[in-house]
């Protein structure tokens, strides 16, 4: 097999025409099949056989797992799955390996008919299931165990290939206790988005159901109220008579393939590291910080009223000599006004100075339009 898997998953979990097509049987117990044409407004299908939501469980849990996969010269694809890691993934190892044996042997015995306007399919779904000479160490009697060969069938190879993949973790499914409840949530999932006010439930239902009489309506309501919190962790919320879909789209499900998890040894990016420092407002500012050096400017508190704290004491500057009180000079006021632009000169702000690299000057602040304001509208006749 010339493919490995690395950290990438190789092939996709499902593609959206199954749970649109109906192809699987909403339920965990299905019935044999005589191919009956089922139509839907994405295509219609054909399945003669026993095909229910187990053994779409199994299928996913095949994708899910494949370590090696490698192109059959008729269209076919092989995967090399590790079966312990297959019966961990459908509902917890509450499969025996009886039981998945006895799904592959009537996987082999399904036939599809998809007719779709971009695809038309007529095949099986696995072909045949055989022992790798590749194995694992066998925890349980300290040997070694032979993984598993699966051969993909032509109709399933083809839908991998041309249909939309769809990448999710099929674990949250095979935990659902019901039928219903599966086919619901893998067409909920083949939406990107969903419409406005969410999904009406008995709508929903026949979906995936096809027409049903009240009663078995209001049967499929219970079970899927049964599985509400299930649903949830998958993203899909039942509120009342409706259906929603929660979180971002591609935790639970996307278009494209999922990683997988691995411990990165790397030091931390140096944006990372300097996100502390560029938090800290003290180390570093994008803003310049205003210093007044001189004492041109202070808060005298002193003179604060009665009642009032020391920010909210009037800011005054240090004593002007100014004509006495009661002598009239009409020099006085031409005096004050020099002191006030010989301040504003010496101010130590860098407001009205040219950015070193803009070119442009910067504009007066708040603060200081606000001293030399006070400035002028100072009244001679109250200095001292």
């Amino acid at each position: 097999m010339s493919q490995e898997a690395g950290n990438q998953r190789l092939l996709p979990t499902a593609t959206v025409s199954p749970a649109r097509l109906m192809l699987c049987q909403p339920t965990q117990r299905p019935t044999y099949r005589t191919g009956v044409w089922v139509v839907t407004p994405w295509g219609r299908c054909r399945v003669t056989g026993r095909f229910g939501q187990r053994h779409q469980d199994l299928i996913d849990a095949f994708l899910w797992n494949a370590e090696k996969t490698r192109q059959i010269e008729d269209g076919g694809i092989e995967i090399l799955v590790d079966p312990a890691k297959v019966r961990k993934t459908m509902s917890d190892a509450r499969h025996s390996l009886t039981g998945i044996q006895k799904l592959i042997r009537e996987l082999r015995e399904v036939t599809l008919e998809i007719e779709t306007p971009k695809l038309m399919i007529m095949g099986g779904l696995v072909d045949h299931v055989a022992k790798s000479p590749v194995t694992r160490p066998d925890p349980i009697n300290g040997g070694e165990r032979h993984l598993w060969r699966v051969r993909i069938g032509l109709a399933l190879a083809e839908l991998l290939r041309y249909d939309l993949p769809l990448h999710y973790d099929p674990t949250p499914i095979t935990q659902l206790q019901s039928g219903i409840s599966q086919a619901v949530a893998r067409h909920v999932l083949t939406h990107t988005h969903q419409p406005n006010g969410g999904w009406d439930m008995d709508n929903l239902i026949q979906s995936v159901c096809g027409e049903l009489e009240s009663t078995m309506i209001r049967h499929r309501r219970r079970e899927l109220r049964i599985d509400s919190h299930t649903l949830s962790e998958i993203g899909i919320i039942i509120d009342g008579e409706r259906v929603f879909r929660v979180g971002q789209v591609d935790q639970a499900c996307s278009t494209r393939p999922i990683k997988r998890e691995k411990s990165s040894k790397r030091a931390a990016p140096a944006r990372c590291r300097a996100a502390p420092a560029r938090q800290n407002v003290e180390t570093c500012s994008t803003r310049p910080v205003l210093q007044y050096s001189s004492e041109y400017f202070r808060a005298d508190v002193s003179a604060a009223p009665e009642g009032a704290t020391a920010s909210s004491a009037i800011i005054s500057p240090p004593a002007l000599r100014a004509t006495p009180q009661g002598v009239n000079s009409p020099a006085g006021e031409e005096v004050l006004t020099a002191t006030v632009t010989t301040q504003t000169l010496q101010d130590p702000s860098p407001a009205g100075r040219k950015h070193p690299q803009r070119g442009s000057q910067r504009k007066l602040r708040g603060g200081e339009g606000v001293l030399i304001t006070q400035l002028n509208l100072f009244d001679e006749s109250a200095v001292v």
